[in-house]
């Protein structure tokens, strides 16, 4: 019987998984989620503030949906002397851009996504696998609701961002399409919503 082991790590929030899987190496399994700092996204998605945010008198919205992150936590597969130990925290996946866009502008956002990522998705044939690809739910701020589509590109680090000025998206998901080989060759599917309802 093998043992059980227990693995301890700073504090984070998250609702969904995008992929999982081992490292070339084998050394580590790779969990890569949308997360948050905190969970403050609970409070921020309830209906009251989504029906009616909070403006400033100038119109501006005082409260947006919190930032989130598609990040990776990796756990180590082999053997250790400790029965349990401390991981680090989840690493920002796309970091690279972040620090690209920082550079090239001088926008207060240098995240492609917005600041927010949730529902990551990925073309099913990868799941378990190391991947290259991965879509998102993201923001166009000012936003109190994820209002955009992503595609990441985890070599690269750059991201590709689709939104509809008043508009309001959902839960992506990849569709390959029949017999391509390349990873990104299909469509994204997601409901939506225009600015007229």
């Amino acid at each position: 019987m093998q043992a059980v082991r227990t693995f301890a790590c700073p504090s984070f929030f998250f609702f969904h998984v995008g992929n999982a899987f081992e490292s070339e190496d084998g050394k580590y399994l790779h969990v890569d989620l949308a997360a948050y700092d905190d969970a403050q996204i609970l409070l921020d998605l309830v209906l009251q503030p989504l029906q009616s945010p909070r403006v400033s008198q100038a119109g501006e919205l005082l409260q947006q949906i919190s930032p989130s992150q598609y990040r990776r936590l990796s756990i180590p597969l082999q053997q250790q002397a400790a029965a349990s130990a401390m991981l680090q925290a989840p690493e920002p996946i796309i970091q690279s851009a972040q620090q690209h866009q920082a550079e090239a502008s001088s926008s207060s956002s240098s995240d492609p996504l917005g600041g927010y990522c949730e529902f990551p998705a990925i073309n099913p044939a990868r799941r378990g696998q190391s991947y290259r690809y991965a879509y998102c739910l993201s923001a166009v701020r000012p936003t109190n609701l994820g209002n955009a589509l992503s595609k990441m590109d985890l070599q690269t680090g750059m991201g590709q961002t689709w939104h509809m000025p008043g508009g309001a998206v959902g839960e992506p998901v990849f569709v390959g399409r029949p017999g391509t080989t390349a990873e990104d060759d299909g469509v994204v599917l997601a409901p939506g919503v225009g600015p007229e309802g």
